[in-house]
């Protein structure tokens, strides 16, 4: 599973991040409480994993969820960052 930034460019996959913490297929999937053929699958691009699926490689990783579900969100400060914004308005103060 390659995991990228919306322009397109690489971030991390899924078979980096395991290779970097010394881990096998068969370790990965059994911290993440997943098969080791979903881990095969997601690391060669035939098989996408559910939500809750990437959240426990996260976890097992111990990569933030965010990093690997959205990667350009650890990459970048928020752009609203220090903005002030005024109160909301009511329905009726808009009306």
């Amino acid at each position: 599973m390659l995991v990228m930034t919306k322009n397109g460019t690489d971030r991390k996959t899924l078979r980096e991040w395991r290779l970097a913490r010394d881990m096998t297929v068969e370790e990965l999937a059994t911290a993440a409480g997943v098969s080791k053929s979903t881990i095969w699958g997601a690391e060669s691009g035939t098989y996408n994993p559910r939500l809750p699926t990437l959240l426990r490689l996260a976890k097992a990783l111990g990569v933030k969820q965010d990093q690997i579900i959205w990667p350009e969100a650890a990459m970048k400060p928020s752009a609203n960052k220090g903005v002030r914004r005024g109160p909301k308005r009511s329905t009726e103060e808009a009306g």
